[in-house]
């Protein structure tokens, strides 16, 4: 496309109009607003690696490669946590897996991830609980740090 000033087709002339296009064709999918806020602190915060930001944008997103979503793919994988046996989703991995649990217990936050609310579908609401009811130093980078970390 060419720009109206210039006669002269650039790379952000095309991926705008690319983008608008894109969007005109295939409009958003319903993204839970309490999952959108979360994303929002997550890339706003500079003290977050952008590899942890884009880890949080795939865990929120349920594009995480767990146990249980790979072996609907590949049935040949195991869908059992490697740890204790029980079913790998990400609940499971991030806050029931006793290494998890042990791993929140010890962190900076002290979480026992058994207070947790149950999961609808996806993490989103567990994150949010523990943002804002955790301590002041709690942060968005603390707890996509630790969750990148396990």
């Amino acid at each position: 496309m060419l720009e109206a000033t210039s006669d002269i087709c650039s790379t952000k002339s095309a991926y705008k109009m690319l983008a608008i296009e894109e969007a005109a064709r295939n409009p958003p999918s319903n993204i839970p607003m309490q999952v959108l806020q979360i994303l929002r602190h997550v890339w706003a915060d500079k003290t977050i690696q952008p590899r942890v930001k884009t880890f949080a944008w795939r865990l929120l997103r349920l594009a995480l490669g767990t146990a249980c979503r790979i072996h609907r793919i590949i049935s040949t994988v195991d869908e059992n946590c490697s740890r204790c046996g029980r079913p790998e989703d990400d609940k499971h991995f991030f806050f029931d897996c006793s290494f998890a649990r042990v791993v929140w217990f010890a962190s900076p936050i002290g979480l026992r991830s058994d207070a947790l609310p149950p999961t609808g579908h996806g993490l989103h609401s567990q994150i949010a609980t523990i943002l804002q009811q955790g301590p002041s130093q709690t942060t968005t980078s603390i707890i996509f740090s630790i969750m990148w970390c396990l």
